[in-house]
């Protein structure tokens, strides 16, 4: 546990280091854009032939050559850390949607992940659900992801568009997509209407499975009685030399009792091989699914 808490911390020190660069790299993005923009006006007030306007003209090839390095510099840096930084997942329906990476405020990147699993829940238990109500508009630190005109789900800021490398209308209009689709999804998987059909689905497997192992004691069952039938003809016991170690009774008794166990550990296995089928059925309970077959496999 010790080893796992350093590691988180770790990694969230790293998250927030990131963050701290990305700031300031913005922040001398533009401060250097406003220089340049001085210099740009100050040398369109001169002569092309100054001495002056020549020398500026040098400070701003320099200005860029300097900016290209630290930007390279701090996008290395920034980089790095961010193989260090854990993402946290919004998986409000076993599978993962996106990952936050950034705080807001006082909530870290793993706050604002609960937070926002919760909220799509919340808009996926509405009684009433329109996918069209779940839009986006502008702020001035980015987008807001909206259900309704006040419900808010989540914040897609500047910050979060840095970390992804694009930029923040094309990330919320990202997120936007995920979390409609999801919702739509997860609310028609499990309508009226689908719990019927998989209900019908688990009823048709358990007929399926007890008529299997009908047919399987019903086979073992004509085996018994065609060797108790025919027990004189193919049981003649185990004999050294004069003496018997199994009489054909004997043989009989432990072959069929021999039939019986097999007879269990095969319904056992065709039990175990429906079980898939049966989680399959439920999309929450389809990754047992998956681990049976894999142990199977395997």
């Amino acid at each position: 546990m010790q080893a796992q808490a350093t590691i988180d911390t770790a990694g969230v020190d790293s998250s927030l280091l990131a963050q701290q660069l990305m700031v300031k790299q913005a922040q001398q993005v533009l401060i250097d854009s406003l220089i340049r923009a001085k210099l740009n006006e100050e040398m369109a007030s001169l002569s092309n032939d100054s001495k002056q306007k020549r020398e500026m003209e040098n400070q701003l090839a320099k200005m860029l050559a300097q900016d290209s390095i630290r930007k390279a510099d701090q996008l290395a840096r920034i980089n790095a850390l961010k193989l260090q930084s854990p993402g946290y997942a919004v998986a409000p329906f076993s599978d993962t949607l996106f990952y936050v990476y950034t705080k807001i405020g006082s909530f870290k990147a793993k706050e604002r992940a609960e937070i926002i699993t919760k909220r799509i829940v919340k808009v996926y238990n509405a009684i009433e659900f329109s996918p069209d109500s779940l839009q986006m508009i502008a702020t001035e630190e980015g987008y807001d992801i909206l259900y309704g005109s006040d419900q808010e789900i989540m914040s897609v800021t500047q910050l979060d568009a840095m970390w992804m490398q694009s930029n923040p209308d094309k990330i919320a209009k990202e997120y936007l997509e995920k979390i409609r689709s999801a919702v739509v999804k997860e609310r028609e998987e499990n309508s009226l209407q689908n719990w019927a059909k998989r209900l019908g689905w688990v009823a048709l497997i358990i007929v399926c499975v007890l008529i299997l192992i009908w047919i399987i004691r019903k086979i073992f069952k004509i085996g018994e009685k065609f060797l108790e039938k025919n027990k004189e003809k193919f049981l003649k016991g185990f004999k050294i030399r004069d003496f018997t170690l199994l009489g054909p009774e004997q043989q009989l008794g432990f072959l069929i009792r021999f039939l019986r166990i097999l007879r269990t550990l095969i319904i056992i296995l065709a039990v175990y091989l429906a079980l898939p089928l049966l989680f399959s059925v439920f999309p929450e309970t389809k990754v047992y699914a998956n681990t049976l077959i894999g142990w199977v496999l395997s």
